[in-house]
């Protein structure tokens, strides 16, 4: 019979004294437990009815601070919200599961009272809650992230000041996906097909990375002094972005608004932007504005007439942009607003300035009809036709430093 080579292997081994037994007599005193307790294998608490027990407005109720998880999917019932959150510091971790609502029932997450802090959720999904998805708005310095709100009543998300929400996903809401009080950084999420705005938010805030597609009213909505970066919004029912004063709006697309792509108050910045096929304008702006480096095109063939970039306030400077095939490519109605260095091609009319105290330096315009509609009272250079069939007579100098072209 042949012996297997293993077996030859440790016989050898036990015969030269290689192999030893451990000790044979235990350690002096107590044994101890060598497993981990379930605190150590699982350092958080379970939303349970013993945890957490809930009360006549809420499934479960979060009461002191910690970290909850859930262990399975949760539904709020009629007049009921699914987790109740009453203390600061909470951080509830949906941890993959659904906490949905019926008709009737109230919000997903929803905070209790006011003067909360510290309230984070994350993980999971909140859908078909009467009221909304999940409701922090009476928290401040909150957090969201990778949440998924869907086909709530109201609100997919609403948090309040100083909160940051982050890679979340709101669609088909019954008001707007993603809501925000003043302060807050909103980054890599998305607002869809909701029946308000898709993201909306309070003053002082950020928002980069961000989409807003098909919502029935405005696809990004800003306060004052806000400052976006990297977005898209299309086919939203109202302007695709829409700010208060003093905001910057930098490298965004916006496409297919009803109302008008970017729609800006006054002090506001807007720069490298492409916005196409705006029923109403492009990029439209008050006072005091700075519109550059944009790309616009197909904008105003909705209801009546409309531009590419149209100014309607005093003192804006609008310069190096590439404005083609709309009603107006560049249309200003203010006064003492500067406009240089644009390039304004196959419009209706080119550069349309209605107002006064104007100056108008450093543009192209070609196949427009007409290249020039700037109205008395205007600084304008001279202006240059190349090819001299536009009427344009006694002026010859095309090497002038400020010369507007047609061609």
């Amino acid at each position: 019979m042949r012996i297997p080579a293993a077996l030859v292997f440790v016989a050898a081994l036990l015969a030269a004294g290689w192999l030893f037994a451990g000790p044979l007599n235990p350690p002096v005193g107590p044994v101890g437990p060598t497993y981990k307790s379930l605190t150590e294998v699982e350092p958080r608490i379970a939303i349970s009815a013993s945890n957490t027990p809930g009360n006549a407005t809420s499934a479960y109720r979060i009461t002191q601070p910690g970290s909850y998880y859930l262990l399975g999917n949760v539904v709020a019932t009629v007049g009921k919200n699914g987790v109740a959150i009453a203390a600061s510091g909470v951080t509830l971790d949906l941890n993959g599961f659904e906490l949905g609502g019926i008709t009737g029932s109230l919000s997903g997450v929803n905070v209790e009272g006011g003067n909360l802090r510290r309230i984070a959720v994350r993980n999971g999904t909140v859908r078909g809650c009467g009221v909304r998805g999940v409701n922090l708005q009476l928290a401040t310095a909150s957090s969201i992230d990778h949440v998924i709100a869907s086909d709530n009543g109201g609100d997919g998300i609403y948090v309040g000041t100083n909160a940051v929400v982050s890679a979340c996903a709101a669609t088909n809401n019954g008001a707007s996906g993603i809501g925000a009080g003043d302060g807050a950084a909103v980054s890599g999420c998305t607002g869809s097909n909701n029946a308000g705005s898709g993201i909306v938010l309070g003053g002082v805030s950020t928002i980069s990375d961000c989409t807003a597609n098909s919502n029935a009213q405005v696809g990004v909505a800003l306060g004052s002094d806000c400052v976006m970066t990297d977005c898209s919004a299309s086919r939203n029912g109202d302007s695709g972005i829409f700010t208060g004063a003093g905001c910057s709006i930098a490298r965004c697309v916006v496409s297919g608004s009803s109302d008008s792509g970017i729609s800006a108050y006054d002090n506001c910045t807007i720069t490298g932007c492409t916005v196409k096929s705006g029923s109403t304008n492009g990029i439209r702006v008050t006072s005091r504005c700075v519109v550059a480096g944009n790309s616009c095109t197909f904008n105003g063939f909705g209801s009546g007439d409309g531009a590419n970039i149209f100014a309607t306030g005093d003192g804006s400077r609008i310069e190096g942009n590439h404005c083609t095939n709309a009603d107006r490519g560049i249309q200003v109605n203010g006064s003492r607003n500067r406009v240089d260095n644009n390039s304004v091609t196959s419009n209706t009319i080119g550069f349309d300035i209605n107002g006064t105290d104007n100056i108008v330096i450093r543009n192209t315009a070609s196949g427009n009809s007409p290249n020039y509609s700037i109205s008395a009272g205007n600084s304008v250079a001279p202006r240059i036709s190349v090819t001299g069939s536009d009427g344009w007579a006694g002026i010859t100098n095309a090497n002038h430093p400020w010369a507007n072209f047609g061609y």
